[in-house]
Order: C-alpha cells, then sequence, then structure tokens
C-alpha cells in the first residue's frame, strides 16, 4: 500500500478544495494501476465530511491519525504540490516513513512520476 500525501491548509478555500481533488485522484490513478494507495487526507475528509464539526479541521487534531496511517504502508509519494516543502503535516508524515525506513519519493502529481527520493 502506498500513502499518497501532500499539503492541504491554506487560507483560500479553492486551494484546499484543488489539494483534496488531486490528492484523491492520485489514490484513483493507482487503483486503475491495480496498486492500492491510501492517503490520510482523503480518508480523513471523508470521515470528517460524515462527522462535521465533531471532528476539527486542523492537523493537530489529525496528526496521529496521519501519522499511523503512513506507518502502514510500504512506500510514500509525496505529491508536488505547491507548498509540500512547508507543509507541517506533509513533514510529520516523511519524519514518519524515515522513522520506519521507508522510501519516499516526491512524484509529479498529474502522472505520478518520480521526480527524486526523499528518503
Amino acid at each position: 500500500m502506498i500513502a499518497i500525501v501532500g499539503p492541504y491548509g491554506h487560507k483560500d478555500e479553492k486551494i484546499k478544495q484543488f489539494r483534496a481533488i488531486t490528492i484523491a485522484e492520485a489514490c484513483i490513478k493507482l487503483l486503475a494501476h491495480g496498486k492500492v494507495g491510501i492517503s490520510p487526507l482523503a480518508y480523513g475528509l471523508g470521515l470528517r465530511y460524515v462527522a462535521g464539526s465533531e471532528l476539527p479541521d486542523n492537523y493537530q487534531n489529525w496528526d496521529h491519525f496521519c501519522r499511523t496511517l503512513v506507518s502502514a504502508c510500504s512506500e510514500v509519494y509525496v505529491l508536488n504540490l505547491e507548498g509540500w516543502d512547508s507543509s507541517v503535516g506533509v513533514a510529520d508524515e516523511i519524519k514518519t516513513a524515515k522513522e520506519k525506513g521507508l522510501p519516499v519519493y516526491l512524484v509529479n502529481y498529474e502522472t505520478l512520476e518520480i521526480i527524486r527520493a526523499l528518503a
């Protein structure tokens, strides 16, 4: 299973929506190629949709959830969406992967081609 991670938080709701959709699309692309991708963001947003305000929309409330999902994967794809390199959440997910000895790759968010290894 491949963890798909990328930045989410932004003051502009349209950018947040673009990021969420792009991350979900990456999971769909993997599935279409017979691979399983899991995104802490996509999964968490689905849960938040059902639970509403009971589950806050900030990384501090989701960090354990995200790190646990990443830990269950065999590798991590970081989508090269603008802001990935300054995202606290992405940094935590990369750190978790490194601690587990998982390979981490920066990938093109449109093609999922590997740009370079991050760990």
